[in-house]
């Protein structure tokens, strides 16, 4: 019997949660998808089969759950416990998942429901550890190298590089130093472990949870192993990446708050829940139970790479090149820097700041900027900017302030209506072709779409960019502006006089852009990558309060303020203005975009059959007649208008149904003429 119709009632996940706990997005190679399940409870769906549909089952599972992971892409997988209380259903299912995929690396732990078999304590000697007992049995279904339980222990994952698992009485017996040194060569962090529920009043071992043991002095027992080894961490390692993956929730074993870098994953409780917040970041929402066969893997996004500085003392320290691009590794940038052999790179470091800063002999320093270098003043030295570096901070913050506060205005409104809403100097973008430049200058909103840096074409405002992209975006963008007129007005721009985009190959925008950059850098990643004593020193910064869009001298001291696009006048093809909208398209929720098109509320475009006369070389009685008077409307005294949808799909229907007529009839006097030869052929 097929596998696939003997358990045709078992279904993945048709709809999969993504959680990025990383902010702005970054490349694949920088972040992992890492899936995650508990609490399958195999024995509660296949009841009191027999032994072979319960292994046949579990293997059907195990198939399922593994096309999730190639469906997914997923790098890294948790399964969190209660997958079985019989040992063979567990090794079973161990063993099918391992023959299913064998690179995927796979980290287990076990829940309260893989200590029930009692079997597994047959050479049980009296006087040693229960739990440990069966944790050593369990050990022995894990010994694929992609496949690794932890109890109680911490994985150390290092990118093009074998993990290593450290033990407890290791991490118990290793100084602050030694694990931060550990865990600052690593790319990311697992703490595993059952954890247990010592601390829950009631949910605990007296009410039956373990079977080995009943008493809550042997429940408190476990939990503060688990306890004293998560505190340990949280003292060396508060803020670095790191995923704490357990059965019982935290509060079961800890009383001690939530790390606030850190991601916690648990099941046990049977109630999905999330919470994903500054201080708090919960993931316990694909808790299966005993009777849900909708069994799949959901996911979240983490990325890797460790801030190696983190822990370092303010000062000034030298560091090495590799360390440097580790760093920007771990803020999800590869950087090419290949500094001489003389070079002495310094990291300066001032309450949670960073400047990088390179000296070679004989030349005066220079601030680092990712792989670039940006002079500095001869005369000043790693002291003067490790003393002001704070202050100059803060002023560039200040500096652009209200402008910060406009773009993140501006980025709540694109996500409003299904946009990314990511902000990158001066740009925020709607997806990844289509984006909004907002000018620093004056605040002036211009909606563009890019393939590349010098082809770009400018729209006159950001409906007539949706609708030639994104139908479902334009749907929600009309719906907003009916709403509420008064939201933000993202379709105020200089060029709305356009009709047409018009193409622009100059790279001026993102000059700007580059210098509003790295101004956020300071605030985002906390690095300084540039210095102007001159702005530093003056007050314009305090002049950025009472006018949000006055020009800071750093970007008007570099580049002319005349054109933030410059156009191509021989591409501009009108300068008319905009037909006006009658009081009764206004009345009936429409927008007019030129006078030969018309939107509606629904994201539904007209156009008039003057327009489609002229496209299609037909008059437009022509065209009237070819729709048989259907889908034809007056929005306006005087013009006919056709929904330009449907009118496409008719045509090309016709087009293809005349086209194969041609083809059947060139086909049937090809025939004809065939024959005929042939017959002339037969009687000569």
């Amino acid at each position: 019997m097929n596998d696939d119709h003997f358990y045709d009632d078992i279904s993945p996940l048709t709809v999969r949660d993504e959680t990025n706990f990383t902010g702005p997005k970054v490349p694949n190679f920088m972040a992992v998808k890492i899936g995650y399940i508990s609490d399958i409870h195999i024995d509660d769906k296949v009841g009191y089969k027999y032994e072979p549909d319960r292994k046949r089952y579990t293997k059907f599972v195990a198939k399922k759950l593994m096309e999730d992971v190639k469906k997914d892409g997923l790098d890294l997988i948790l399964f969190l416990g209660d997958t079985s209380h019989v040992f063979e259903i567990n090794k079973t299912f161990v063993d099918a998942i391992n023959e299913a995929d064998h690179y995927t690396l796979k980290f287990f732990i076990l829940g309260n429901h893989e200590l029930w078999d009692i079997s597994l304590l047959d050479d049980y000697e009296v006087g040693t550890n229960k739990v440990d007992h069966i944790t050593q049995k369990y050990r022995q279904l894990f010994l694929d190298e992609r496949a690794i339980l932890l109890q109680n222990e911490l994985f150390i994952f290092k990118q093009y590089k074998r993990g290593e698992k450290i033990s407890a009485y290791d991490i118990l017996h290793m100084t602050n130093d030694q694990i931060q040194a550990a865990a600052s060569e690593s790319d990311l962090l697992i703490l595993g472990g059952l954890g247990f529920s010592g601390y829950s009043k009631t949910h605990n071992a007296t009410h039956g949870y373990y079977r080995i043991f009943k008493t809550l002095e042997e429940d408190l027992i476990e939990t503060q192993k688990f306890e004293e080894i998560y505190l340990k961490l949280k003292q060396a390692i508060p803020q670095h990446k790191l995923i704490v993956m357990t059965h019982t929730p935290k509060e079961n074993w800890s009383t001690d708050s939530y790390c606030k870098h850190w991601i916690y994953v648990n099941g046990h409780t049977h109630q999905n829940t999330y919470t994903f917040s500054d201080n708090k970041k919960h993931i316990a929402n694909n808790q299966v139970g005993y009777e849900d066969k909708t069994i799949g893997l959901k996911y979240f996004m983490n990325t890797v790479g460790q801030d190696c500085f983190v822990n370092y003392a303010d000062g000034i320290h030298e560091i090495t090149r590799e360390q440097y691009l580790r760093f920007y590794f771990s803020k999800g940038k590869l950087i090419q820097y290949n500094p001489n052999n003389e070079t002495k790179l310094y990291l300066l470091k001032n309450k949670g700041l960073y400047l990088f800063i390179s000296q070679e002999e004989g030349r005066p320093l220079m601030v680092l900027n990712g792989g670039r270098r940006v002079k500095a003043s001869k005369t000043k030295t790693l002291d003067y900017f490790y003393e002001n570096m704070h202050e100059f901070a803060h002023k560039m913050a200040e500096m652009i302030k209200p402008y910060q506060k406009h773009l993140q205005e501006i980025s709540n409104y694109v996500q409003s209506f299904g946009g990314s809403g990511h902000i990158h100097g001066a740009i925020v973008d709607i997806d990844y072709y289509n984006h909004l430049y907002i000018n620093p200058f004056n605040g002036e909103i211009i909606p563009y779409q890019a393939d590349s840096m010098t082809e770009k074409y400018v729209f006159r405002d950001v409906l007539t960019l949706l609708l030639s992209t994104d139908k479902k975006m334009s749907r929600n963008y009309l719906k907003l502006i009916n709403k509420n007129n008064n939201m933000f007005p993202l379709v105020h721009t200089d060029y709305s006089k356009l009709e047409n985009p018009i193409f622009d190959a100059s790279t001026t925008i993102y000059k700007y852009s580059r210098i509003i950059l790295n101004i956020q850098k300071i605030t985002e990643i906390k690095v300084i990558t540039f210095w102007n004593d001159e702005l530093f020193k003056s007050k314009h910064h305090e002049k950025t309060v009472k006018n949000p869009f006055y020009t800071p001298p750093l970007i008007k001291a570099n580049f002319n303020n005349s054109s933030v696009i410059s156009i191509n006048k021989q591409r501009e093809t009108s300068s008319k203005k905009p037909q006006k909208t009658s009081t009764e398209t206004e009345q009936q929720g429409l927008i007019v975009i030129d006078k030969n098109v018309i939107v509606t509320a629904d994201g539904e475009r007209y156009v008039t059959t003057q327009y489609l006369a002229e496209k299609h070389r037909r008059t437009p009685q022509q065209i009237i007649s070819f729709m048989k008077l259907k889908n034809i409307t007056h929005f306006k005294k005087g013009k006919y208008y056709i929904q330009e949808e449907d009118f496409n799909t008719k045509f090309s229907q016709s087009w293809s149904g005349g086209r194969i007529s041609y083809i059947i009839l060139a086909y049937i006097i090809f025939l004809l003429v065939f024959l005929s030869i042939m017959l002339g052929f037969a009687l000569w």
